[in-house]
């Protein structure tokens, strides 16, 4: 019961320290670029941010997916 506690909060607080690295990087680019550039920026940002944890979790548990990964 211990074990399945200290995963279930080591996944939190990497869910949370995940929002906060996209929410900062967002406010960020919203800072310093316009408008239309800065959403274009942040859609793509927090698209290649999902890509790279999806890998990493993918290699983390070992699986192999080839349908999903090219």
């Amino acid at each position: 019961m211990s074990l399945s506690n200290n995963n279930n909060k080591q996944f939190l607080i990497q869910q949370l320290v995940w929002m906060g690295v996209s929410i900062a990087i967002s406010l960020t680019i919203c800072m310093l670029l316009p408008f239309p550039l800065s959403l274009v920026a942040i859609i793509g940002i927090f698209l290649l941010l999902n890509f790279y944890l999806r890998n990493r979790i993918i290699k983390t548990n070992g699986l192999e997916i080839g349908i999903l990964m090219p």
